[in-house]
């Protein structure tokens, strides 16, 4: 027994010209949304794949500090820090400069250094200078990667300080 009513339409199927705007609204909606710049970064950052470890490079004590050798030439010893979070266990390759005050390496020392994943490792380099070499920065790189930092000598003093 029905009462001769016709049963309801679902949302869907009631007004054709409703759903259409509706849907364009949505289109524009989407369209300015990603025509933000930020937006558009973080959509890009959420849907590519982004690299879930990361190194560190820092100085320690002094970062740079000159001593003398045994026969009378200017040194600098640097102490520094790599940290690995999360790279996997492949060595580390680095590069210690002291570089002079028009930007001339003036001393280098390059090495190689296992740091397993989630580890940090000390390391101290003695860059040996040229008799008469002043130094006014001293650049320590990790070579194929982009941390690098550097330590400027706080005076020109004699052995490049």
């Amino acid at each position: 027994m029905t009462d001769g009513a016709s049963p309801p339409r679902p949302p869907w199927r009631r007004a054709p010209g409703r759903s259409a705007v509706a849907l364009g609204l949505g289109v524009l909606a989407v369209a300015l949304w990603v025509l933000v710049p930020e937006v558009r970064h973080q959509l890009r950052f959420s849907f590519s794949a982004q690299p879930s470890g990361y190194s560190e490079l820092y100085f320690t004590g002094g970062a740079a500090v000159p001593t003398g050798s045994p026969a009378g030439r200017p040194q600098v010893g640097v102490d520094f820090v790599i940290a690995n979070h999360g790279e996997g266990s492949e060595p580390y390759t680095y590069r210690v400069r002291a570089l002079d005050a028009a930007g001339a390496p003036v001393a280098e020392n390059t090495g190689t250094l296992p740091v397993d994943d989630g580890a940090r490792r000390a390391v101290h380099v003695t860059l040996d200078l040229p008799a008469a070499a002043r130094w006014a920065v001293v650049k320590v790189s990790l070579v194929g990667r982009p941390e690098s930092i550097h330590y400027a000598a706080p005076d020109a003093g004699p052995g490049g300080r």
